[in-house]
Order: structure tokens, then C-alpha cells, then sequence
């Protein structure tokens, strides 16, 4: 029962994510012209990596606070760049979506992550984030000539 539970909480927050990530894309080219929606979108990455730091708040997570603020540093740097490069941005998003699911699993990835420690998200968080982050990349693939 266990598992149909988890089944239907990865199909729900599948679906939220993609649709937020179609409304995301229409209200960025809506509100933003093409040379400055990149920059929005930098930006976004960079809030997005500190939203880690309200989980350590919340969950608790002394013991992650080194590790969340070396990937928030990581994507900072990405946001930065990225907002001059749609090759670096894209790979930032990528590489957010996989730590988000990378905290999702944590549990059962431990063995393979050794003794690193990462703060707790709640249950879907690390799969809505990565479907939105890869739609996300895909669209800025699509942009980069318009972005150039």
C-alpha cells in the first residue's frame, strides 16, 4: 500500500510540475523580453538553492548546513554565469533537478553517498523540482538563439 501511496505522490507532483512549468515558460515571455528573460531566470535559480536553507530552518539539519551552503554557493555561481550563458544555466538546472532528487532518495542513497549528510525536504519536493528543472532547460535549449 506503501508503494501505490508513493507511486500516486510522484504521479501528482509530476503533473503540478508540469504545469507550473508551462506557466513559468508563458509568464517569462509574457513579462520579460528575450535578452532579459535569462537574467529572470539566473535570478531564479539562485532563490531556488537557497530554499534549502528554510528546510535546514524547519527540519533541522546542523550537520547538512556545510554541504547545502557549498551547493548553494555552486548555484550561485551558476546563477551568475548563467545569466550570460544559456549553455551554463542549462546545466544549472539540470544540476539543481538532480540535487533535489538526490535529497528525495536520500535514504536509500545513503550507502552511496557515504557519510554525507543532506538536510530533509518533504515527500515530492525532489521529484516536482527535477521534472521542473529539466522542462526548465529543455525551453532554455529551445531559446538560446533567440537569447544570443
Amino acid at each position: 500500500m506503501q508503494s501505490l501511496g508513493l507511486a500516486l505522490i510522484i504521479f501528482i507532483y509530476t503533473n503540478i510540475a508540469l504545469f507550473t512549468a508551462a506557466g513559468t515558460i508563458y509568464l517569462s515571455q509574457k513579462l520579460f523580453e528575450p535578452d532579459k528573460e535569462r537574467y529572470f531566470y539566473a535570478f531564479f535559480l539562485f532563490l531556488i538553492a537557497i530554499f534549502y536553507l528554510s528546510f535546514i530552518l524547519y527540519y533541522g539539519g546542523d550537520m547538512a548546513l556545510k554541504n547545502e551552503l557549498y551547493a548553494i554557493s555552486v548555484f550561485a555561481v551558476l546563477a551568475c554565469i548563467g545569466a550570460f550563458s544559456t549553455t551554463i544555466l542549462i546545466v544549472g538546472y539540470v544540476l539543481h533537478g538532480l540535487w533535489d532528487f538526490v535529497h528525495e532518495f536520500q535514504q536509500p542513497l545513503h550507502s552511496m553517498l557515504s557519510n554525507t549528510d543532506l538536510v530533509s525536504i518533504p515527500l515530492g519536493y525532489g521529484v516536482f523540482c527535477l521534472v521542473f528543472d529539466l522542462i526548465i532547460a529543455v525551453y532554455f535549449y529551445t531559446r538560446r538563439k533567440v537569447w544570443s
